[in-house]
C-alpha cells in the first residue's frame, strides 16, 4: 500500500507540474511520441519486411525452395530458380507438400500505354498456395488454362489495375486487352489486399502463355533451363527440414543443360530474412536497422531530458539575474 500511495502521490506531482508548465510538457510529449512512434514504425516494417512470410493465410505451412547450381566447383548464377523439368518432377513426386506453385516474371504493356506493367506468369494453383480461393470478381485460372501445349490466353488483374488503367469498368469481365500487342481475355480480378504480389499491382496470365506474352523461346520447350520459382504449402508444420531432404534426392535425377552441372535445394519459411542472397549479411543488415533506431529513441530521451532540465534551471537564472540588479557588485 505504502508503494501504491507513492505511486499516486508522485502522479499527481506529476500532472500539478504538467498543468503548470504546459508548453514545455507539451514539447516533451511530442518529442518522446516522435521517437517511440518511429521507432515502432521502424520495427514493424522490418517485421513485414525481412521476418515475416509473403503469405498472411497460414504461415507455418509455407515454404519458398531456393536452388544453387555449380559446376566443376564454381557457382553458377540461376538467382535460385527451377528448371520446368525440376518443378514437374517436384511437384508429381513429393510427399511433404500438398501442393507446389511455380511462378515467374516478366514486364507487359497494357494496351496503348507506354508503361510498363509487372507481369507474373503462374502455375494455376499459385493463389490457392497463397490462400486465395475467389476472385473479388470473376474467376480465377482452371487448371486446364496451365497444361502444356494448351492457348489459354487469360489474364487475371489486381484490383488496383482495374481501377487505374480501367476506371473501375464494371464490363471488365470477358473483354480481350491487348499485352504486348497480343490479345488476352480478362477472366477475374484480384483484390487489393492479397499477399501473393511481389512488388505492388500488376497482372496474371498462365505460365503456359509465357511464350506468347514475350515472344521469347517457350520455357516448356527449354524445359532443363533454369526459369521458375517454386513455392508451395506443407503437409504439416515443421517439416521443412524433410522437404528440403526430399528436393535434393528428386532434383539430382533431373537431367540439365550441363552434366556437369550440380544443384542444391534450400527451404525457407518465405521470409526476405531467410533468401540465401540475404542470409550471409543478415546480421549486419539487422545490427544497422536497429542501431538506427535506438540511436533516434536515444537522441528523442535527451532532447526531452534537455527541456525538463532547461525548466528545472529557468527560476534559479532568473533569480540570479534579479539579485544582480539589486546588487550589482555582489555585496
Amino acid at each position: 500500500m505504502l508503494l501504491l500511495d507513492d505511486l499516486l502521490r508522485d502522479l499527481k506531482y506529476g500532472f500539478r507540474m504538467a498543468r503548470n508548465a504546459k508548453l514545455i510538457s507539451f514539447a516533451v510529449v511530442l518529442t518522446l511520441a516522435l521517437g517511440i512512434g518511429i521507432n515502432s514504425g521502424v520495427f514493424t516494417l522490418i517485421n513485414g519486411m525481412l521476418l515475416r512470410p509473403r503469405t498472411d493465410s497460414d504461415p507455418a505451412t509455407f515454404a519458398r525452395l531456393y536452388a544453387q547450381y555449380w559446376s566443376r566447383g564454381n557457382p553458377r548464377e540461376f538467382g535460385g530458380q527451377f528448371s520446368v523439368a525440376a518443378y514437374r518432377a517436384l511437384a508429381s513426386q513429393t510427399r511433404v507438400l500438398n501442393e507446389l506453385a511455380a511462378w515467374r516474371t516478366d514486364r507487359a504493356l497494357i494496351e496503348e500505354d507506354s508503361t510498363g506493367t509487372l507481369a507474373l506468369e503462374v502455375s494455376c494453383n499459385f493463389f490457392s498456395v497463397y490462400g486465395l480461393t475467389h476472385a473479388k470478381t470473376g474467376r480465377l485460372f482452371r487448371s486446364d488454362e496451365c497444361t502444356p501445349g494448351a492457348e489459354a490466353p487469360v489474364v487475371v488483374l489486381s484490383e488496383e489495375e482495374w481501377r487505374d488503367r480501367f476506371a473501375g469498368d464494371p464490363g471488365i469481365l470477358g473483354k480481350a486487352i491487348l499485352l504486348n500487342r497480343e490479345s488476352f481475355t480478362v477472366i477475374g480480378v484480384v483484390p487489393a489486399d492479397f499477399s501473393g504480389r511481389l512488388r505492388g499491382p500488376g497482372i496474371w496470365i498462365p505460365y503456359t502463355m509465357q511464350h506468347r506474352l514475350t515472344g521469347n523461346e517457350d520455357i516448356f520447350h527449354a524445359d532443363k533451363a533454369p526459369s521458375l520459382w517454386l513455392e508451395g504449402r506443407l503437409r504439416s508444420p515443421g517439416t521443412r527440414d524433410r522437404l528440403a531432404a526430399e528436393a535434393n534426392v528428386m532434383v539430382a535425377r533431373v537431367a540439365t543443360t550441363d552434366p556437369d552441372l550440380k544443384q542444391r535445394v534450400f527451404v525457407t519459411s518465405g521470409a526476405l530474412i531467410e533468401d540465401p542472397a540475404v542470409r550471409a549479411d543478415r546480421y549486419w543488415i539487422l545490427v544497422l536497422i536497429v542501431t538506427g533506431a535506438m540511436l533516434l529513441l536515444l537522441v528523442s530521451c535527451a532532447s526531452g531530458a534537455v527541456l525538463l532540465l532547461s525548466r528545472a534551471s529557468a527560476p534559479s537564472i532568473i533569480a540570479r539575474a534579479i539579485r544582480s540588479l539589486y546588487d550589482p557588485v555582489g555585496l
